[in-house]
This record gives C-alpha cells, structure tokens and sequence, in this order.
C-alpha cells in the first residue's frame, strides 16, 4: 500500500498504524531544493516499533561567484642586526571565483626598531603601509607581489628583540577572513655591552697646595692687627677724656 502525507512547520511528518513490513520513503521537493540523501530510504519496520528516519534538504544556490582574498608576507631574513636591512615579500592573490576591483593591502610595521627604505609606492602613515589598489585581481591571476625594505635602527636595545610584522587584505565583499591576515618574524640580537673603564681618563685637576704664612704675609696680618689695637685704645681715651 501507499500512504503521503505533507510535513508541517518543522518539517516533520508522522505515519501511524502500519504494521510490520518493508517500506520505502521518499519526498516530492518543491522547485529548487534538493535531498541531501539518497532516495528512496529503505526501513524494516518490526511490530509494535517506532522508527525515525532523516531526510536532509538544501536549497540549489547560485553559481559560487564570490571574492576570497587570500595573502602571505615573508622577510629575506630570520635574524639581523642594527644597521641592517630587511626585505619584505607579500604575495597576494585571489582564491574565489570573482575578480577583485579596489581592495586594499596594509602593512602594519614596528616602528620603533625600523625604518622604511622603499615603501614599493605605499603610502606612510604613522607605522603603518597603505596600498590601495584598483584591480582588477581576477583567480586565473595567479600570485602577485608587493616587496619593500626597511632598515633596522642602530640603537636598538641590548639582548634579544622580535621585530613583528603584520599585513592585512581587505575588500568589503571578501567572504573568508581567514586567510586575509598574516605575519613575519625577525629577531635582532644585540650582545649586553659590560661596562669598561675609560683606560684613558682625563686626569683630575689638582687641589691648590696649602701654603703656610710667609713672613711677608705674616707682618702684613701684625700690622693690621695693630692699627686695630690702636684704633680701640684710641676710642678709649676720647671716651674717658669727654
């Protein structure tokens, strides 16, 4: 026998009373959808059991016409030292199905321990590389790249430093972030530098020996002491006269 029924709102549909036998299941879908079994499901239904079966469905989509930015950044180098000079390559493609117009690559880079050299016609802004590029970047593409250099500072801190660099793509259709964002490492290791005297000081300006009294000196000091002596007696007498 044969037996139909619609499914309601959570799309479920119950059959009851069948006794026990082989049956099989399967769907009429309205246009646009398709199951994501294969149909017909085959059930033995045993007495007195109840038995649950699964049909998936999926709604056909367009063609996949969609934007997927994809970058990767890579330095010339693993390890520097102060003075020297890095190069980065960030190489950038499209991995969708759609090309690309006006999307943008930024280089976010530390500035405190380099310097740019060649921004390969980025523009600058603060401690960061801007390019914004018209496209179009179509898949059949392929890679391309974008290479600029820095310099690392002269006076960079004493031990181990990590220069960290980070690049983004954006477009505002883009549909994996995944894949948009990716950086590089340089370590800079710069030796403690210990303290070393000066085998070459200056020397110290030498104290003015102390001099004793010469004798003229010493009759000078006399003198003054006795015409202050005079000077006192002197007083006395105009004082005991008036």
């Amino acid at each position: 026998s044969t037996d139909s029924a619609l499914t309601n709102g959570n799309g479920m549909v119950v059959f009851t009373g069948l006794l026990a036998g082989a049956y099989a299941i399967n769907e009429v879908l309205p246009e646009g959808w398709f199951a994501t079994v294969e149909l017909p499901i085959d059930v033995e239904l045993a007495e007195g059991q109840d038995q649950t079966v699964y049909i998936g469905n999926a709604e056909e989509q367009l063609p996949f016409t969609l934007i997927d930015l994809a970058i990767e950044k890579a330095a010339d180098v693993e390890t520097a030292s102060a003075g020297d000079l890095i190069t980065y390559t960030l190489t950038y493609r499209n991995v969708g199905e759609t090309a690309a117009s006006d999307y943008t690559i930024i280089d976010d880079f530390d500035e405190r321990y380099v310097a740019i050299v060649d921004a390969a016609g980025g523009t600058v802004i603060g401690g960061t590389i801007v390019w914004n590029l018209s496209g179009p970047l179509a898949p059949e593409d392929g890679d391309k790249t974008i290479t600029y250099t820095v310099r690392v500072i002269n006076d960079m801190p004493s031990g181990v430093t990590e220069i960290d660099n980070t690049v983004v793509i954006s477009h505002p259709e883009d549909v994996n972030l995944i894949n948009n964002v990716d950086d590089d490492t340089v370590v800079v290791d710069e030796p403690f530098l210990p303290f070393t005297p000066d085998p070459d000081p200056e020397p110290a300006p030498a104290e003015e020996p102390f001099l004793p009294f010469t004798g003229g000196e010493y009759m000078l000091l006399l003198t003054a002491a006795a015409l202050a002596a005079l000077s006192g007696l002197a007083l006395r007498r105009v004082a005991q006269e008036d």
